[in-house]
Formats: C-alpha cells, sequence, structure tokens
C-alpha cells in the first residue's frame, strides 16, 4: 500500500512531500507483531532521507514517532548547526563544560585548604 503524505514542518519547510509505506515486520513480539503491517517508512523524496519507524504494534502510533523523526531529520539536514537537536547539544556540552570547571575549582580549593 502507497500513500502520498504532506506534512508541514514549521521548522524547516513548508511543503514537504513524503512517500509512505507500510511493510510486514519480524522481529520480538511474537505473532502478533509479526501478522500485522505496523512498520513505517517515511521517504522524503527530494532529499532521499528515510525513517523507519516499528516501535510499537500501532500503525497510527508508528505513524506519528515516525514523522516526529522525519522532521527531526529534516530540520538536522537542512538547518545544520541551527537545528533543535544540535541547539541542545550546544546547550548540554556548555551546561557540563561548567560544571567541570566548577568541580575542578572545588578539587583546588580542597588541596589549598589541606595544605
Amino acid at each position: 500500500m502507497i500513500v502520498i503524505l504532506f506534512l508541514f514542518n514549521f521548522v524547516a519547510l513548508n511543503f514537504i512531500v513524503v512517500l509512505s509505506l507500510l511493510q510486514y515486520t519480524y522481529s520480538a513480539g511474537g505473532q502478533k507483531i509479526n501478522k500485522t503491517s505496523n512498520k513505517v517508512i517515511l521517504v522524503h523524496i527530494p532529499t532521499r532521507i528515510r525513517v523507519e519507524c516499528q516501535e510499537t504494534r500501532s500503525l497510527q502510533q508508528n505513524r506519528k514517532i515516525a514523522r516526529k523523526q522525519m522532521k527531526l531529520k529534516l530540520d538536522d539536514f537542512f538547518n545544520g548547526q541551527n537545528s533543535r537537536n544540535n541547539q541542545k547539544a550546544s546547550v548540554a556540552a556548555a551546561k557540563k563544560a561548567k560544571t567541570k570547571a566548577r568541580n575542578a575549582r572545588r578539587q583546588q580549593q580542597k588541596k589549598q585548604k589541606k595544605e
């Protein structure tokens, strides 16, 4: 079954054409998951970015998760350093560096007190 979906991404693009495919899959979870078409594959046609999702047994939830993953990948592709993931990573790295510097300063103070 092939369905063409249109997603609106407010972060990077205004209009995205995505090809959606459903697939039978085999994985842990027993007979029930093996009998259903619950794997969602989204392909962004202009960039050929591909996202696959089979996290739950529900097709609707897998579609929702796959769309979120697609938005994040497209945001990374088009915005690069200004993408949401990279901004979060840079904030986390700055916080970690600040904590490391504070801990080093405290260790230095403890050594000075002992002497």
